[in-house]
């Protein structure tokens, strides 16, 4: 809402799961679901590293969303949050009065998405 950046957001990666079968099919998952397999989501930087229990292997070292694209593309809410930003314009434009309540009640305008252009009319008294 306030147009400053929050991306890159960077995650930790965890403990190393101790059996093999885990680490295996736990580092796959974050391959296949990473933006290098599915051209959006996370990044994920993998590095060859000699385990005692393992022998070599490629383990993540980094774990990060460089874009917010990435992230609302990942989460699958890219259409909710164009919506919420084209009523916080509108709102915004309209009332401006109403910028500090934006900030207290965000989840409130996402509830009432596609009603904003009635609510401020209301608001504005100007009902036909």
């Amino acid at each position: 809402m306030t147009g400053e950046p929050f991306f890159p957001i960077e995650f930790p990666v965890g403990a190393i799961p101790k059996d093999y079968p885990t680490l295996s099919k736990s580092v796959n998952q974050l391959i296949e679901q990473s933006k290098q397999f599915l051209n959006y989501g996370y990044s994920l930087t993998l590095e060859k590293r000699n385990t005692r229990k393992h022998g070599p292997q490629s383990l993540p070292v980094r774990i990060a969303i460089e874009t917010e694209l990435d992230y609302l593309k990942f989460i699958q809410k890219t259409t909710e949050v164009a919506k919420f930003r084209s009523d916080l314009e509108l709102i915004r434009i309209q009332i401006p009065a109403l910028e500090p309540w934006l900030y207290q009640k965000p989840l409130k305008v996402v509830k009432h998405s596609g009603s904003w252009k009635d609510l401020i009319q209301v608001c504005l008294g100007v009902v036909a």
